[in-house]
């Protein structure tokens, strides 16, 4: 389905909150099965939610979810009704927004058996600087202070993002930040992307567009780093 939060670097906010979210909202709403069927089929925001008898691995995965709620249930309360029904069924979160991780939604999911240890964090920087330019929800002592929190509630959990490089305002001070960040994190992996600038989005317009070369070195300085601490 996609995200519908405002990132600086995407546009797949227009395309999905204004087209397939509302056609989503318009035209769906929560259906209650049989639990001995063992079959669940929810919606949540822009989420459509399908566990069945013979479904072995469930992958959440969108940058929004957590935050949307239908008719009072939110992530947490989904995750502990699927893991009471999906005995063989491991559920895995991808491309989760750091700050879903508070305390209440980490005591939720900390002892439910359906949930596969591994999270997969859209970090995008360790900078607060690029993270607020990006427009993300949370700042870098945010994210570092979820994935300790993840890590204390869950203690064999295994973590791995995805990281922006080279963000339009991006010094190398903003850069060591992040160096700095996934050093402390001790990721089992980081996906390390180049900024790539895309028409239609805010950071096209951004004054200070780091040059490609400087971009290209700073991916591979990051890329060394990361497989160095893993």
């Amino acid at each position: 389905a996609g995200c519908v939060l405002p990132f600086g670097f995407c546009w797949q906010t227009e395309t999905h909150a204004r087209h397939f979210a509302q056609f989503l909202h318009k035209h769906l709403r929560f259906v209650p099965c049989d639990i001995r069927d063992r079959q669940v089929i929810a919606f949540c925001g822009t989420w459509i939610i399908f566990v069945a008898h013979h479904l072995f691995d469930l992958v959440l995965h969108s940058g929004d979810l957590g935050f949307q709620l239908f008719d009072g249930i939110d992530l947490g309360k989904l995750l502990k009704l699927v893991d009471a029904i999906a005995d063989d069924c491991k559920i895995r979160l991808g491309s989760l927004d750091p700050s879903l991780f508070k305390e209440k939604f980490v005591g939720e999911i900390k002892d439910l058996s359906s949930l596969a240890p591994h999270f997969h964090i859209s970090l995008q920087s360790g900078s607060s600087k690029i993270l607020a330019l990006m427009r993300r929800k949370y700042n870098a002592d945010m994210a570092r202070d979820a994935i300790l929190r993840i890590r204390e509630a869950i203690p064999n959990v295994m973590l791995t993002t995805d990281i922006i490089v080279g963000f339009p305002g991006e010094t190398e001070e903003d850069f060591l930040d992040t160096v700095d960040f996934v050093r402390r994190a001790r990721l089992l992996d980081a996906h390390v992307f180049a900024y790539s600038k895309r028409a239609r989005t805010p950071a096209a317009s951004y004054p200070d567009q780091v040059p490609d070369a400087i971009k290209q070195e700073r991916s591979e300085r990051l890329i060394a780093e990361k497989n160095a601490v893993r």
